[in-house]
């Protein structure tokens, strides 16, 4: 079963059919469970004065779509956990993923970041996908746009058609061209 976990500890059962609406809930968002999805709205009016972070735990076998606050599309994959704050603050965005997440980062200000494992993804408005679903490897697909990979005090720059493979135990990063294919196809 999908959850989403909310800052306060209370757990949402994201399966079933009726859908959640946040004039029912007090809340920034909506849940369609019919389409798999929560999308985030910008009820609560300008900046947050405390940071409120959710999580959405995917289990294995499934997978769900969710839409920030900023805009942006996040798809997770199975056996998946993803970080995020209810509403971005003007300096930065910044999400925290375990597992595997497809992206399409809408265009801001502020820029936009992905925390995994040892290492941070600096988006300037793109497509990619993330995975750390293999043994002590962070995989970094490019698909369009650019994004960094943050490493030791390094920005290390992709282009797209582009893998970044990241071995957590040697701590080395690999950047080349490749074939995506194998890397986005969850998503087909």
């Amino acid at each position: 079963m999908q959850y989403k976990i909310l800052e306060n500890g209370e757990q949402i059962l994201l399966g079933g059919e009726q859908e959640v609406k946040p004039e029912e809930e007090n809340r920034n968002f909506v849940i369609d469970r019919r389409k798999k999805n929560i999308v985030y709205t910008n009820r609560q009016g300008g900046e947050q004065k405390k940071w409120q972070y959710n999580t959405l735990e995917v289990p294995r076998g499934a997978e769900y779509e969710l839409i920030l606050a900023d805009g942006t599309h996040v798809w997770l994959n199975a056996d998946t956990r993803l970080r995020y704050p209810t509403c971005f603050n003007t300096d930065e965005r910044r999400v925290y993923l375990e597992g595997e997440a497809y992206f399409q980062v809408a265009k801001g200000k502020a820029p936009f970041y992905v925390q995994i494992g040892g290492l941070t993804v600096r988006v300037y408005g793109t497509v990619f996908n993330i995975n750390s679903h293999y043994c002590d490897r962070i995989q970094t697909a490019l698909v369009e746009g650019k994004v960094s990979i943050l490493l030791g005090g390094k920005e290390f720059m992709m282009n797209p058609s582009q893998l970044a493979d990241f071995d957590v135990s040697s701590g080395t990063l690999d950047i080349r061209d490749a074939d995506l294919t194998p890397c986005l196809a969850w998503t087909k």
